[in-house]
């Protein structure tokens, strides 16, 4: 079992700036998998749509967190040789 925080922490929070990232779960209860700030679900309603052009803010999100895994990636780098010393 993987919990989200750590694919929050090791695989989302290290997305560069301008990536995209498609996901696919196969899992019970994924809504927050990822701990992303916004959320959403399809439907019928929305299935053929295409691509969203907004998505709903995801009111479970903690900002705090984001910012502490942030702060740790940041003292991470700042105190190795970049990107290949966090993996």
């Amino acid at each position: 079992q993987i919990r989200d925080d750590v694919i929050f922490e090791e695989l989302v929070a290290r997305l560069p700036a301008g990536v995209t990232l498609k996901v696919v779960m196969d899992c019970c209860h994924s809504g927050s998998i990822l701990d992303l700030p916004f959320s959403f679900q399809a439907n019928d309603s929305n299935a053929d749509a295409g691509y969203p052009t907004e998505l709903p803010a995801n009111g479970n999100f903690d900002w705090n967190k984001a910012m502490r895994v942030g702060t740790r990636l940041v003292e991470m780098y700042k105190g190795n040789a970049g990107m290949a010393a966090m993996g």
